[in-house]
């Protein structure tokens, strides 16, 4: 998993991204990119929910933590995400695609109160 990781970061880090001062990946440029059937926004794709699930294994983002278990593929994080960007369309303008990857992880992985 960790050399998966590692692969998908480079992949992420080599890709030419656009060049616009001052724009963030909104909920929409990561749907497209989940829901691409290009390999490269596919990598792009699974980088960037990789690295917000990384974090909220270890701090709160947005509003909680996320537990989520080490057997999770890095598809079924996809297919988590891409889900919760159809069910929730009124914030894919509104809001980072890292906030709505966190939601998305916060909810369907709440860490237990113990």
């Amino acid at each position: 998993m960790t050399r998966l990781l590692a692969l998908l970061l480079l992949t992420v880090i080599a890709m030419p991204m656009p060049a616009r001062a001052g724009t963030a990946v909104n909920g929409a440029r990561l749907k497209a990119w989940c829901e691409s059937s290009n390999v490269d926004e596919i990598s792009t794709c699974l980088g960037y929910i990789l690295s917000v699930g990384d974090i909220l294994n270890d701090q709160k983002i947005y509003e909680g933590r996320a537990c989520i278990p080490v057997a999770t593929s890095a598809d079924e994080m996809r297919q988590l995400v891409v889900l919760f960007l159809r069910t929730n369309p009124q914030l894919l303008d509104t809001a980072s695609g890292a906030n709505l990857a966190a939601l998305a992880m916060i909810h369907a992985y709440p860490c237990s109160s113990s």
